[in-house]
């Protein structure tokens, strides 16, 4: 009789160390299913902070964009690199409910507009343009691989319409924002980078490269196949002796005859009405990128392009 009291509290206890584990497994599992939760709900915030910070930031920042530019062009007209990076951009800081953010404001027509280069040169001396413009770029996985698409047929226009580059990712193969962008100096400031591919090559603009801010790198190319190849040394001289150089001026000191000068008028300009904004926000956890282009080219309509990468 004792030995089966014995037995049946065996059991009881066998019994109740099961219920015990079951119920542990089940509130690890419920308190694994609330931490994920959580973390899920922090990182759709932490998306949200993102998106509003750079659409407001690139709204209120991108209009004031040349103003930026404009403020740095004392440290940038000879044309070389300078520790912001390249002359054709300016690159900011700033600390943002315990994020870093990284302001850089970008001159597109300090740059080779590849649809412009592809429309006079065609693809191959293109592809060999931007192969040559982001050999200084530490990119070396980075691919270029230019793959045009057609623009949408218009009415009044013929169903051949001319082949279009709309965003970086038909230029480069597999690249990411920090190729684009340049990825940061090793235990530097955020605005230290290295450059990037981005940096003297864009799809957006007329097609024409500033003077004032061009690299000499660009000059050569955006010069090369027409009356004016050749003029980027003398150009970058004039420009060094004086800064406010206009293109009709260089004409004329140069004493071009009218054919070189027209030429030099088609592929430079003076003023810059496309620019472009990026925006890198960064904490503990993740950088997240984001890119916004502004056309606002007098008699044409104002056009927006944004990109993010989260």
């Amino acid at each position: 009789m004792a030995q089966g009291r014995s037995r049946q509290s065996g059991y009881v206890l066998v019994f109740t160390l099961l219920v015990l584990m079951i119920a542990a497994i089940a509130l690890a599992s419920s308190a694994r299913r609330t931490v994920g939760r959580a973390l899920e709900a922090n990182r759709a915030v932490r998306e949200l902070q993102n998106h509003w910070t750079s659409l407001t930031a690139h709204r209120v920042l991108l209009p004031q964009a040349e103003e930026v530019l404009s403020s740095e062009d004392t440290n940038t007209q000879s044309g070389r690199d300078h520790e912001s990076g390249s002359p054709a951009e300016r690159r900011m800081v700033a600390e943002l409910n315990g994020r870093t953010v990284l302001l850089v404001f970008t001159d597109e027509q300090a740059k080779l507009n590849v649809n412009t280069h592809h429309g006079r040169l065609g693809l191959e001396e293109t592809t060999q343009a931007v192969r040559r413009l982001s050999r200084n770029a530490a990119t070396s996985h980075v691919r270029v691989d230019l793959r045009p698409v057609a623009m949408p047929a218009r009415a009044g226009r013929s169903s051949e319409s001319p082949a279009f580059f709309g965003s970086y990712g038909q230029v480069w193969e597999d690249s990411e924002p920090e190729d684009l962008l340049g990825a940061p100096a090793k235990d530097e400031s955020p605005v230290h980078r290295r450059t990037g591919l981005s940096s003297r090559i864009t799809c957006w603009g007329d097609g024409r490269v500033r003077l004032q801010r061009a690299s000499r790198d660009t000059l050569i190319e955006v010069l090369r196949g027409g009356p004016a190849v050749g003029l980027a040394d003398a150009l970058i001289r004039l420009r060094e002796e004086s800064p406010d150089l206009t293109v009709a001026e260089a004409a004329r000191r140069l004493q071009l005859d009218r054919n070189r000068s027209l030429a030099l008028a088609e592929r430079l300009t003076d003023g810059s009405a496309c620019h472009g904004l990026w925006i890198v926000l960064s904490d503990e956890a993740r950088v997240s990128y984001s890119l916004a282009i502004e056309d606002s080219r007098s008699g044409a309509r104002a056009t927006n392009h944004r990109w993010v990468w989260p």
